[in-house]
Parts: C-alpha cells; structure tokens; sequence
C-alpha cells in the first residue's frame, strides 16, 4: 500500500514540477506576449497547479486515514493476542506450578549471574 502511494505521491510532484517549469518558460517568454496574454497565462498555470495541489493534499489525506485504520485493527489483533498469551500462561502455571516456578528460579539466577558485580570485562 505505501508503494502505491508513494507512485501516487511522486506522479503528483512530478506534475506539479511540469507546471511550473511550464510557467517559468512562460514568464522567461512573457517579454514577447502582451500584457493580457501573459497574465491569462499565468492564471491558467496557477489554477492548474493549485487543482493539483489540493488532489496532492486529499490523496495524502487518504493515505492517512488507510493507516491509521491499518493501525488501529493491527493494534486490536496484538492486544487480542496479548490477552491469549498472559491467559495461556495463567492457565498453565496453575496447572503445573513446580515447572512454572522452576523456570522462574532458572531465569532469576541465569539474570543475576549476569548481573553480579565480577561479571564485567574490565574485570576479567
């Protein structure tokens, strides 16, 4: 999806870049055109590049409401999953509570063997 965006994003620059190299060869040209001719000219430019500027802005607006729905079902999903994972492991640490505690005897001394104060390399 941000690809496609980005190919979107880029197409809108690259148009806008067009307009207004177009309207700079106008003003570079507007010595030989008359007064009225040169400003319909940059009139028409500058509506053009407004027009694409605000499609700019509502494709960027779209993208952010796309992600930000992205985000919020991805959030859910992973709080969802949160609250299976702590259920699964509430259930079987009540099921078997010797392993459970083994394992968290394990962990404990594992961490403070790598904690303790001889455990450094400037020590060693």
């Amino acid at each position: 999806m941000v690809e496609i965006w980005r190919r979107r994003r880029s197409t809108g620059v690259e148009d806008l870049m067009r307009n207004l190299r177009v309207l700079e060869n106008e003003l570079a040209t507007g010595g030989r055109r008359s007064g009225a001719a040169l400003n319909r000219t940059v009139e028409d430019v500058t509506e053009n590049i407004a027009t694409r500027l605000s499609a700019l802005a509502d494709q960027i607006r779209g993208s952010a409401a796309s992600a930000s729905g992205q985000v919020v079902r991805y959030g859910g999903e992973a709080a969802r999953r949160g609250e299976d994972g702590l259920k699964w492991l509430s259930d079987e640490t009540a099921n078997h509570p010797l392993p459970a505690l083994a394992i968290a005897v394990g962990f404990g001394v594992l961490i403070g063997m790598l904690l303790r104060p001889g455990n450094t390399k400037e020590n060693k």
